[in-house]
This record gives structure tokens, C-alpha cells and sequence, in this order.
């Protein structure tokens, strides 16, 4: 199955609100620079301040895979919240997680080494979780 490609106006539509969201998730997880970018991909450091302090008229836009990447760690921040609850649910990216899936390493790094498959993965695990929680 090919994928439509989303048309550069519509990305640029969509960045600055995805750009302000994902800095405030981060923020709350209290995710360090270099990291926020690891997560989505890798975007070269002299891109930060350019990204971070978005403007209409540079005509910026995040590519469909970090939108993609940006919506699934929004859908794992809400799943997070809905498990565990404030304060929680900011400080589990961060901590070591026994689970088989990320063996004692943290989500964060988990996520970050294993690009977007792991991402899926997180989500996926929490999500198998909600469901059990509120059977």
C-alpha cells in the first residue's frame, strides 16, 4: 500500500502547533536538547533555534515522519497520564524500565536508540497495558 505524501503547505501548517506541543511534552518530561532531537530523528543542532523559535514567514516545516513521531509521543504521554497519573507519568520516560521490551534501560533511551520502530513499540506496550488496566 503507497502512502500519499502530505503536500510542504499543509507540513507547514501543521508545524508550529506540533513544534509548540512537542517543546511543552519534552519541557514536562524534562528531556534534555540533544535528546527532544534524537527523538525526532536526528535534526542537526544548528536547526534548534531555528525550530524552536518558529516563525510563518521561514516557511519551516517538520517532515511527515517527525509529525509521525511527534503524534505517537503525545498519544505515549497520554497513555502515561492515564496509568499513572501526574507526577509519574512525567518521570517514567527517564526511568529504568524492567520491562522485556526495554531491559532495564530507560524509555527515553530505548526510544532514541531504536529510532521510530521503538517509538511504536513504547506505544504499543503502553497501550496493551491501558487495556488490561480497565478490563
Amino acid at each position: 500500500m503507497v502512502r500519499e505524501q502530505i503536500p510542504l503547505d499543509q507540513l507547514i501548517r501543521l508545524t508550529p502547533i506540533a513544534i509548540k506541543t512537542y517543546i511543552r511534552l519534552m519541557n514536562l518530561w524534562e528531556i534534555k536538547t540533544q535528546e527532544r532531537w534524537d527523538l525526532l530523528g536526528g535534526t542537526p543542532p544548528f536547526n534548534l533555534e531555528r525550530y524552536e523559535g518558529w516563525n510563518p514567514a521561514h516557511d519551516i516545516a517538520l517532515s511527515e515522519d517527525q509529525l509521525f513521531r511527534i503524534g505517537l509521543l503525545l498519544k505515549i504521554a497520554t497513555c502515561l497520564q492515564i496509568l499513572l497519573g501526574p507526577p509519574l507519568c512525567w518521570e517514567w520516560p527517564q526511568k529504568p524500565n524492567a520491562s522485556p521490551l526495554m531491559k532495564g534501560q530507560t524509555a527515553l533511551r530505548y526510544m532514541i536508540d531504536g529510532g521510530l520502530p521503538a517509538i511504536i513499540n513504547v506505544y504499543k506496550l503502553l497501550k496493551g497495558q491501558m487495556q488490561c488496566h480497565f478490563l
